[in-house]
């Protein structure tokens, strides 16, 4: 099934559900279950198939004048295009995808979904404005792993034009909503 594209995002919270990708499965029968009502809970329950990042900014050691515009990820072993098998879970790639996702930086936060990947090298770009002059400042990151259905928060600070990561955590996507039973 194809996912969607992951290339350009809003940074916003409410922006990821465009991007948002979620499986479950189950497999039942009408004679086993009560009288046809499936639950969507448990080991049943829809799972996030993508990684989440929270990018959270630290404007102290910065100059007023400074506007935030976007952040970038970039990496061979990222793919903005890609299909996922919903029996496995498992996502591929399509061929000649964008190796970079970009997103919008709202408020000293951006939001962004990527791919679960794991030990690679990705260059994470920030683009701000001072001045009326756009500047990019990079680092590159090796052993980045991202791992499928949870949230990555990263801490980011522009230091003397240098882009630096002061933490990061990996934890659960974030509360959801419990669905109702379906019946078939």
């Amino acid at each position: 099934v194809p996912m969607p594209d992951l290339s350009s995002q809003e940074g916003t919270i409410a922006g990821l559900a465009k991007y948002d990708f979620l499986v479950a499965s189950t497999i039942a029968k009408y004679s086993t279950t009560n009288n046809g009502t499936l639950s969507f809970t448990e080991s049943d329950a829809f799972q996030h198939v993508l990684s989440r990042i929270t990018f959270s900014f630290d404007k102290s050691s910065m100059d007023d004048a400074v506007q935030l515009q976007s952040i970038r990820l970039d990496s061979n072993a990222l793919s903005a295009n890609n299909t996922c098998n919903l029996t496995t879970k498992e996502i591929s790639s399509i061929t000649n995808s964008q190796h970079e996702i970009l997103s919008n930086i709202v408020a000293e936060k951006s939001e962004m979904l990527v791919h679960p990947i794991s030990n690679a090298t990705v260059t994470l770009s920030v683009v701000y404005q001072i001045n009326s002059a756009n500047v990019t400042v990079s680092k590159e990151i090796s052993n980045f792993s991202l791992q499928m259905g949870s949230r990555h928060t990263m801490s980011v600070k522009i230091e003397q034009g240098t882009l630096k990561i002061s933490e990061a955590t990996i934890a659960p996507w974030g509360e959801g909503s419990t669905l109702n039973d379906v019946t078939l």
